[in-house]
């Protein structure tokens, strides 16, 4: 199994870290790699003075996520947490061009269809193929939120188990201030029922 970095959940943001804890222990390593992989390539856009830095960053993390993990430098903690994809890392790759597509045009639509795809292509990494595309369409519509661009309610889609965390981020999404009291016991209600 692959190991759990506490410090790479002490770096997601609250709101993910919450989410994480509702994943199931034999799909948590995987869901913290996704978690930390979007948390690490946002907070490269995000701080970014001069996005040509920024872009030579986003392209080393689109070459690791190309090769093969046997090639990967030892001592990056994010990369030996991606072991937990087990060769299927490749398939965040456009998670970065996302990110990228943020950092030159500042398209949130772009970085919301990488997102999707991202959670589809975990969904089908943990055995729920059934999941992708409903894992898709949720996935979008948290990353649209996130920039504060989200369409109406969208309606939350029951998932399996192991994508318990989408449906929790989800939901929080959904609330009016994803903060407090109300959210907490949504996010609880969400990750304990599922609905």
């Amino acid at each position: 199994m692959t190991p759990y970095d506490p410090m790479l959940v002490d770096a997601l943001p609250p709101v993910q870290r919450l989410a994480l804890a509702y994943a199931p222990a034999r799909a948590r390593a995987a869901w913290l790699a996704l978690l930390a992989l979007d948390t690490r390539l946002g907070g490269v856009v995000r701080t970014a003075h001069e996005p040509l830095l920024a872009q030579i960053k986003l392209a080393w993390w689109r070459d690791r996520l190309g090769e093969d993990a046997a090639r990967w430098p030892k001592g990056e903690p994010l990369l030996a947490q991606l072991a937990a994809w087990r060769g299927a890392h490749q398939a965040l790759g456009a998670l970065v061009d996302g990110w990228e597509a943020l950092l030159m045009n500042e398209d949130a639509a772009a970085l919301a269809a990488a997102r999707g795809d991202a959670f589809a292509a975990l969904a089908l990494h943990l055995g729920a193929a059934c999941a992708a595309d409903s894992a898709r369409q949720m996935g979008e519509y948290w990353s649209l939120a996130d920039f504060g661009q989200a369409p109406e309610l969208a309606r939350t889609i029951r998932q399996p188990g192991v994508m318990r965390p989408l449906t929790v981020l989800h939901g929080l999404a959904q609330h009016p201030t994803r903060h407090g009291i109300a959210a907490l016991a949504t996010a609880m209600r969400l990750g304990i029922t599922g609905f």
